[in-house]
């Protein structure tokens, strides 16, 4: 009963002493509401720059899906079509002209790269930089606060605080103090100097997208306009069809079907 005493009073000791070791002391974390802000911003606007190079991308692609689909279309047509039907050359020429429309989406291409994608990437790339800066101020903050959680342990220690040990720490908490400080205040002047930059680039890239398109629809109107006969059509006849078969009522093929049953 003795020992089991004994092997108690060692284990309570024991926890004690690993307790008092990790004990950690909750100090008031480093921050910045304004710079904080101001991260969230630079973020937000990353994502949106992001987005619209991705968009861009899309709306490329959609166009080369567009100009297909009239060529399939375009060659059904012409299909339907019979040497002696009066638009017969003009659905040969709408086929023939889709090579043209797509000529225009080349050159409306050849527009994104050079008048979006180009800028949009290089300048997003800014933001990507100002990102990895964010990153490493938080790394420096991580490190200033365990420095200063570490000194604040050492000094509420029972066992009292090495003073050469608290000058070695209080070395390092300058240092982290003073490299947190520098990219933390740079930071400050830089994001408001790259948001505020932001309508001044958008602006043209926005007018690049308008004219872009503008061309595209322009030219691709102006090739398709020569299209020769389609001024003669009457497309009132869709109103009413026809029909051209037999009504059901007297088809053959209803009463055979009655006579079977």
């Amino acid at each position: 009963e003795i020992i089991k005493q004994t092997d108690t009073t060692s284990q309570f000791i024991m926890f004690k002493k690993l307790k008092d070791k990790f004990v950690q002391i909750v100090i008031e974390p480093t921050s910045d509401p304004e710079y904080d802000v101001l991260e969230a911003e630079i973020k937000n606007k990353y994502g949106l720059i992001k987005k619209l190079l991705d968009q861009t991308q899309i709306l490329e692609k959609n166009y080369s899906i567009l100009i297909e689909s009239q060529r399939q279309q375009a060659s059904t047509i012409a299909s339907l079509y019979t040497n002696e039907m009066a638009l017969q050359q003009s659905s040969q020429q709408y086929l023939n002209l889709l090579n043209d429309v797509a000529s225009a989406k080349n050159k409306f291409s050849a527009q994104l790269e050079v008048g979006i994608r180009i800028p949009l990437d290089a300048y997003n790339a800014q933001f990507e930089t100002a990102l990895l800066r964010c990153k490493e101020r938080k790394r420096r903050v991580v490190t200033l606060d365990k420095y200063r959680n570490e000194i604040e342990r050492m000094r509420q220690s029972k066992k009292g605080a090495d003073p050469m040990k608290l000058e070695i720490m209080q070395v390092k908490i300058d240092h982290a103090t003073k490299s947190y400080q520098d990219l933390n205040q740079e930071l400050k002047q830089d994001f408001p100097n790259l948001l505020n930059s932001i309508s001044k680039f958008i602006d043209p890239v926005f007018f690049n997208i308008v004219l872009s398109q503008q061309n595209f629809f322009e030219c691709t109107g102006s090739v398709l306009s020569n299209i020769q006969n389609l001024e003669h059509v009457d497309c009132s006849t869709l109103a009413v069809i026809d029909n051209y078969l037999t009504p059901d009522e007297l088809s053959m093929a209803r009463k055979e079907k009655r006579a079977e049953d």
